[in-house]
């Protein structure tokens, strides 16, 4: 059963994972913000990477629609994109950050999170370096995951909000 379980954070991971390096790919080709006009060949997605190198707050480091309520380390962001579906009326906002945290503390502090405010949520796991919560809310899906790289901690998060 463990196996099984290890599958599915290793698929949402890797999920998660192409996401967040689509969205670099394209952001690095195309500029620090990547807007496609409505109605365009790229299906109606709008994507915008935010430029983590000349933003002033902390609050602008986080994606476009990302809920603030949310726990982020914003000093240690590593990446943050927002993406618009506008022909299925989605929205996604992910980014990613290091702490110096424990992975344990910072497992359970989205954990809290979820629980406090009333996320119905599933657990992938357990293990030992990489686990993830998989939490609904009304319209709105978080998913968080947490790696550890050794001497650091990776967060990953990405809301959808239909």
């Amino acid at each position: 059963m463990e196996q099984g379980m290890f599958k599915k954070i290793l698929i949402l991971v890797l999920i998660i994972a192409a996401l967040v390096v689509g969205a670099y790919l394209i952001a690095n080709q195309f500029g620090s913000k990547i807007d496609s006009p409505q109605g365009s060949a790229a299906d109606g997605v709008k994507i915008e990477q935010v430029d983590l190198v000349n933003t002033l707050t902390p609050q602008e480091r986080l994606p476009k629609g990302f809920p603030s309520d949310v726990p982020v380390e914003t000093a240690s962001v590593t990446q943050s994109f927002s993406a618009d579906y506008n022909e299925r009326n989605v929205k996604q906002s992910s980014l990613t950050y290091l702490s110096e945290k424990s992975f344990d503390e910072k497992y359970q502090e989205y954990k809290t999170f979820m629980d406090r405010n009333d996320y119905t949520y599933k657990e992938s796991g357990p293990n030992l370096t990489v686990r993830a919560l998989s939490g609904k809310k009304n319209n709105a899906d978080l998913v968080v995951v947490v790696s550890d790289k050794g001497d650091k901690v990776q967060v990953q998060i990405s809301y959808v909000e239909r």
